[in-house]
């Protein structure tokens, strides 16, 4: 943590720049959008995808933030088959369950700009598995959850 910031400080909004021409330049490009708000939003955006908060641990010089992966099964999947499930996968799943009739360029906004080529491929293991099906013609039909 550098100078008088000590990990009681996290989340507080209190900030120290320890390099300052690399910060200057990190904001004029837009990677920062405001001092001291970068810790808060890694816990909120944790809470939105119903993570549990990271961990932030000093270690002499060196400062480790550790995220948790997701733990709960999407409910409606068997334990025995949400296990043989990737976390890709049932992402997807969960995100088409949620989301009747959607196409797969949609399903790319809602998935956090994955490649559409991965989620093409990830449908139709999905398919493939009797767990969605798709509806309707090319142009206006969509996937759906079985």
């Amino acid at each position: 943590m550098p100078g008088s910031l000590s990990l009681n400080d996290i989340g507080t909004g209190r900030s120290e720049i320890r390099n300052k021409v690399i910060a200057r330049v990190f904001k004029e490009i837009g990677l920062i959008e405001q001092w001291g708000t970068g810790i808060n939003k890694i816990i909120r955006l944790c809470a939105g995808k119903n993570l549990k908060p990271p961990e932030f641990k000093e270690h002499g010089s060196f400062f480790q933030v550790s995220f948790h992966k997701a733990e709960t099964p999407i409910s409606g999947i068997s334990e025995e088959l949400n296990e043989g499930l990737s976390e890709g996968l049932n992402s997807l799943y969960l995100a088409i369950r949620k989301n009747p009739g959607i196409r797969a360029k949609d399903i790319q906004q809602i998935l956090e700009q994955r490649p559409i080529k991965t989620i093409e491929r990830q449908i139709m293991e999905l398919i493939k598995k009797k767990l969605i099906e798709r509806r309707g013609s090319r142009k206006t039909g969509g996937y759906f959850a079985k």
